[in-house]
């Protein structure tokens, strides 16, 4: 299944938005191309910003795809006092740290109709990782899915201490009719890590276009 993440500036914060079913219309290939333009330019920004201010060489060179998490772990395979990508993160080039450089990124209205044109449906992703999740699951409202099943990177079993309340997330899926979508995220190398129970991925499964091919 083809699908997108597209990330939003919302009045709150920027959110992730998830298109299942993609099939690209030119007005989402140019947005991507632009946003693909930016991400190369950005990185390049940081990885000189956390050089100067290192006084190191990270090797990496802008490319497309180079996200935060690649400049991370090269600050930790390096010279650099830094031991774990999560330090790199809170030191250097997190939001509002010293290296950090912000992605221009559309409105929460033009990236969903970006996304409604272009996909079967349009999720949220993820919305207990946002600093507001009560007003990231409103925005739901205008949206087909949110993102019921997810690592979340704390405990998933709900006896475990820390973890997170999904309640809010079913709520908001009764509310608005949602679907429940879910996945790993898969930024990191293991995956499978959390997805959706068979009974949740029929509900999907019948929201896909006929031409959608499933491995």
């Amino acid at each position: 299944m083809r699908g997108i993440e597209l990330r939003v500036e919302t009045p709150t914060e920027r959110v992730d938005l998830l298109g299942y079913g993609l099939e690209p219309t030119d007005a989402l290939t140019a947005e991507v191309e632009r946003l693909q333009q930016d991400r190369i330019d950005r990185g390049r920004r940081i990885v000189e910003r956390v050089e100067g201010r290192l006084g190191v060489d990270l090797g990496i060179e802008p490319r497309a795809g180079l996200g935060r998490p690649h400049i991370a772990r090269a600050v930790v395979e390096s010279n650099a006092d830094y031991d774990t990508v999560s330090a790199v993160f809170d030191d250097l080039i997190g939001e509002g740290r010293p290296c950090f450089v912000a992605r221009t990124v559309p409105d929460f209205e033009t990236g969903r109709e970006l996304l409604e044109d272009a996909c079967a449906f349009v999720g949220l992703a993820h919305p207990l990782r946002y600093d507001d999740p009560a007003a990231a699951l409103e925005l739901a409202a205008d949206l087909d899915a949110v993102e019921r099943y997810y690592p979340y990177d704390r405990p998933v079993s709900p006896t475990d201490a820390g973890a997170l309340d999904p309640r809010p997330v079913e709520a908001a899926i009764v509310e608005y009719d949602l679907l429940a979508t879910g996945g790993t995220d898969a930024h990191e190398t293991e995956l499978a890590v959390d997805g959706l129970p068979q009974a949740a991925w029929e509900r999907v499964r019948q929201r896909l276009p006929e031409a959608v091919e499933l491995a």
